[in-house]
């Protein structure tokens, strides 16, 4: 009996980190839908720093609140931040620019790479072993990625290799922040690299002018920096409940939520090699995954 109502309490514990997973995938393409929707109107830079004029008010009243605004960060963790926020700023840039020229669904797809190029860094950079089940899984997600940007097809863009390029500076900033002490606090991490990205956003806006945003990209910037800290504290929340090899995989609803609101927001789908490129990287991802945590209990 007792099995059986520890089982209950695993499985509670399983659907509320999936459900925050869930949430988590939702806010965060719910700020690319809003962003999205803001360039038609203003320039990604101006974008940037704008949103950044709501995000970084936010994130100093959360490092207020839990006494780590002004908490002493190693010596040893300030190179490493430094250069998570000069990878964040070219991340930021180039996902953006390609979301200003791409569907939704097609950028959002791409980036689910991101658990894949993390396996082949760990194997390369931290020499990790990874199995040649892995390797099969990475080689998998990137004809995935071959199917979905098309290269010397018709309908290849210039701007895939921005999002793919922004998913590997991803994998790269992921493996620095895992060399961050425990003692540097994650909220006033994130407020340095808002912070830095936002003077960014503001200084490019010199080179490519000022458009003075209408009501309604006020309210949409407005609503993609709150999504941007619930969509953070959602995905920290999550890692808290429930099993990661269960849960982590519903991180792929994005997939889900950005072709709904890429659908709307265009009224066509993506093409059917898109569709199957999608498809390999996501079960690629979820095998990689899966074979980490098969590994990690041995």
């Amino acid at each position: 009996m007792n099995a059986i109502l520890q089982n209950c309490v695993k499985l509670s514990d399983n659907s509320k980190g999936a459900a925050l997973m869930t949430a988590a995938s939702l806010a965060f393409v719910l700020n690319d839908f809003m962003m999205k929707l803001v360039f038609t109107e203003l320039s990604v830079v101006q974008s940037v720093f704008l949103r950044g004029l709501f995000v970084c008010p936010m994130l100093i009243l959360i490092c207020l609140q839990r006494h780590q605004l002004f908490a002493a960060v190693p010596l040893s963790d300030r190179g490493i931040i430094a250069c998570r926020t000069a990878l964040e700023i070219s991340i930021t840039f180039l996902f953006l620019l390609a979301l200003s020229q791409l569907s939704l669904a097609h950028v959002t797809a791409v980036l689910q790479t991101v658990p894949l190029i993390l396996t082949a860094f760990a194997a390369i950079i931290l020499r990790e072993k990874v199995g040649w089940r892995r390797w099969m899984a990475v080689v998998t997600g990137f004809i995935g990625v071959m199917l979905i940007i098309k290269p010397g097809l018709d309908g290849f863009s210039v701007f895939s290799l921005s999002v793919l390029m922004a998913a590997i500076l991803i994998a790269a900033r992921d493996i620095l922040t895992r060399q961050l002490s425990v003692q540097t606090p994650s909220f006033l991490v994130a407020l340095v690299t808002a912070l830095a990205v936002t003077v960014a956003g503001g200084m490019a806006t010199v080179a490519t002018g000022w458009q003075a945003p209408s009501l309604s990209s006020w309210f949409l910037m407005g609503g993609a920096a709150l999504a941007i800290p619930a969509a953070y504290v959602l995905s920290i929340a999550t890692m808290r409940v429930g099993d990661v090899s269960f849960v982590t995989p519903f991180r792929y609803t994005a997939v889900v939520f950005a072709t709904i609101l890429s659908c709307l927001l265009t009224g066509h789908l993506p093409d059917g090699l898109s569709f199957l490129g999608t498809i390999l990287v996501i079960v690629a991802g979820i095998y990689c995954l899966h074979r980490e945590h098969l590994l990690g209990t041995e």
